[in-house]
């Protein structure tokens, strides 16, 4: 992960409640009503698809306020939620577990092992990359910023998504956090899902367990699009029917561990954007895009000259701008992206993004120096849907109407994961037999059937009352839609807290008016870092030969 720009999180915007009311043509209203229950059954068909063999996960962030986006996964038997963080750029899934040495405190409780019935400490052996002690490995991941996660790695079924989404699971190797510094201690997310390309020497990433998984995933392929509010993760391939233009390839360096492209030039408004971009990284982890200085100034001056005289009908100062009308950038130049021979478009609401809960627009590119290179982050990758093609050693691009995740549904939860248990013992942990008959399977039963009464439910009630209407002759009386409430705060991701800027250093957040809801819900303030490159350090487990080893009562090599 190259950069991870973290902030205080804002509140979430709830849907507003509305009224449907039956009309007096019969058809009409079956017609509106039909519509209406196909709308609240759309969070239970968001699942496996198992006529194209992808799986799908909804995505939740934001550049500005949480600065990442994370999907979630279910581990273990019953299956317990964690929220990772969608890293390109790094290799490692893992998050906390109970009896963590030092973890902070994140939107799901810690994992806990000796809850899982089928989870299994790993052992050295052929499985585990570098040195192991005492038969148990142990991960070391470190960030040149001064993040660190060190923990264990185990062997659990995992599946993409929530359990209403019904992704198959697979027996897959990940980690289990028992210590976490700076940013991984303060983030929101639990964890971190690493998924860089294979070649690497280490354990395979989650999305290389998954493809490994033929009968549910027949195509080493993964996509992701990003909205400006959360958006979409598919394993297996991607999803055309967000589309609005063609899907186009370009080729794709993997050699180096990261996914690097050719990115020759920009042009702005027929203006040439040609100082060298160097070696140019897709990374997901990184918030936003980051560039040498010639190219960046370049790409300024190339924006700035355009809108001149008030040509994009806003107001600019410093890295910022401020719209007329609201949040219309719709008389803001395009990007035009040149890759070799594949010209793509990096539109203005992904180049620019929605500075706190204000009407401001700040620029989503920076400068990372002389002679640097080019980190295309997630605000580059925002509408559109970026897919990963690692069998053909490919990357393709496309615009699209990305759907927004703005609200988390609750967990169904498959046990007491609340529990401050300690892992157990590492040598005496064994995975039960898999039972057929899984309680978590239920309850998703259980939600869909949910979905799908309240669907019918709304067809009888509203034929109901137009019959009743009918009988006494009156118009039915509607209700009105309550608005959602917002709790969101300003951020500032300055040098100096002064106004936005790609420099690196831990900075301070900004308050609106309405901080104190947050705090009153408990969220935590988190800090933000430069651009880093992530050293992966394979260690021994402090193991003691005369007790029981336990990821809670662990001693560390300095």
């Amino acid at each position: 992960m190259a950069v991870r720009e973290i902030s205080r999180a804002h509140g979430v915007e709830r849907s507003s409640a509305r009224f449907f009311p039956p009309f007096q043509l019969q058809q009409t209203g079956l017609l509106l009503l039909s519509l209406h229950a196909w709308l609240l059954l759309q969070p239970c068909l968001a699942r496996y698809d198992p006529v194209k063999h992808i799986a799908s996960a909804r995505l939740y962030g934001n550049v500005d306020s949480l600065a990442y986006y994370f999907v979630d996964l279910t581990v273990g038997t019953p299956a317990q939620r964690v929220s990772v963080i969608v890293d390109t750029g790094s290799g490692i899934t893992g998050f906390p577990c109970t009896g963590c040495d030092h973890c902070g405190r994140h939107i799901d409780p810690p994992f806990d092992f000796s809850h899982s019935r089928t989870a299994e400490w790993k052992e050295c052996g052929d499985g585990c990359a570098g040195s192991c002690k005492k038969q148990h490995c142990s991960y070391d991941q470190r960030f040149t910023e001064g993040s660190a996660m060190h923990g264990y790695w185990f062997k659990d079924f995992v599946r993409l998504g929530d359990n209403i989404q019904q992704n198959p699971p697979i027996l897959a190797t990940i980690g289990c956090h028992q210590d976490e510094t700076n940013l991984f201690y303060t983030q929101k997310a639990s964890g971190i899902m690493g998924i860089r390309p294979p070649g690497l020497k280490g354990t395979p990433t989650l999305i290389q367990q998954l493809f490994q998984d033929h009968e549910h995933i027949n195509q080493d392929v993964f996509s992701l699009c990003i909205a400006e509010w959360g958006g979409q993760m598919v394993v297996g391939g991607y999803n055309d029917s967000y589309h609005s233009g063609k899907l186009q390839y370009i080729g794709l360096n993997t050699k180096s561990g990261v996914y690097r492209v050719s990115l020759s030039s920009m042009s702005v408004a027929g203006q040439l954007v040609d100082k060298p971009f160097l070696q140019t990284t897709i990374d997901s982890g990184t918030t936003e895009t980051y560039m040498g200085e010639g190219p960046y100034k370049q790409l300024r001056s190339a924006i700035e000259g355009y809108c001149k005289n008030n040509k994009c009908g806003a107001w600019q100062f410093g890295t910022c701008w401020q719209p007329e009308k609201g949040d219309d950038l719709s008389k803001f130049p395009d990007i035009q992206m040149h890759f070799a021979d594949v010209q793509s478009v990096w539109v203005a609401k992904a180049y620019l993004y929605r500075k706190g809960s204000g009407p401001n627009w700040c620029y989503s590119f920076h400068n990372d120096g002389p002679g640097a290179g080019t980190v295309l982050g997630a605000s580059w990758m925002m509408h559109q849907e970026v897919v990963f093609d690692l069998k053909e050693s490919r990357i393709g691009i496309v615009q699209a109407k990305c759907p927004e995740s703005r609200d988390r549904p609750p967990h169904v939860e498959g046990g007491a994961v609340n529990s401050n248990s300690s892992a157990g013992d590492l040598r005496g942990s064994r995975p039960a037999k898999v039972k057929k008959f899984d309680i978590s399977m239920v309850w998703a039963g259980l939600s869909v059937g949910f979905c799908i009464a309240t669907g019918i439910m709304g067809i009888a009630a509203a034929f109901c009352r137009q019959s009743d209407g009918e009988k006494n002759r009156r118009k039915p009386k509607g209700t009105k839609g309550t608005k959602g409430m917002k709790a969101k705060k300003a951020t500032n991701r300055n040098k100096g807290n002064v106004s936005a800027t790609p420099a690196g250093g831990v900075v301070g957040s900004a308050r609106d008016s309405r901080a104190e809801e947050d705090e009153e819900k408990g969220l935590m303030p988190v800090a933000e870092a430069k651009r880093s490159q992530s050293i992966e350090i394979t260690s021994s487990v402090k193991a003691d030969s005369s007790r029981a080893l336990s990821p809670g009562a662990n001693e560390r090599e300095k």
